[in-house]
């Protein structure tokens, strides 16, 4: 499953880009993340999440690996947990001096029963995303 948020700011793409460059900025968007810790700088972490499915509270620990791209102005997270993947993505383009676009873009494949609890608790959280993203920003 896949979906996209995009956001137009009234800000220069540059400036908004110092603020979500930081690979650990995704703690403020994803608030599901409850801690991370550098394995390798500006690529791989190790993340700690708590997420509430129902009635049931699930916490796991995985691998956040990173990808980032200073010319495009993006950022990729990939995570491969034996229950689900997900990608997300965001990805400044700016439209003018004063105004950027900005596209948040989550895919999920669960691999098993719990993965599937997880993305639906995902895509239930989207609003929320986006609401994080403007904080941020």
């Amino acid at each position: 499953m896949e979906r996209e948020v995009v956001l137009r700011i009234g800000r220069p793409a540059r400036d908004i880009w110092r603020k979500i460059r930081n690979p650990r900025s995704i703690k403020s968007l994803i608030t599901e993340i409850d801690r991370i810790e550098t394995l390798e700088d500006d690529k791989i972490y190790l993340v700690w999440f708590k997420l509430n499915l129902g009635i049931l509270e699930k916490r796991y620990q995985t691998i956040l690996e990173t990808d980032i791209s200073e010319e495009s102005l993006s950022i990729d997270y990939f995570i491969n947990s034996r229950h689900i993947e997900v990608k997300c993505s965001l990805q400044l383009r700016e439209i003018n001096d004063d105004e950027t676009e900005v596209r948040f873009r989550i895919a999920t494949r669960p691999k098993n029963a719990l993965g599937k609890l997880i993305e639906v608790a995902i895509y239930d959280k989207i609003k929320e995303y986006k609401e994080n993203i403007i904080n941020l920003i």
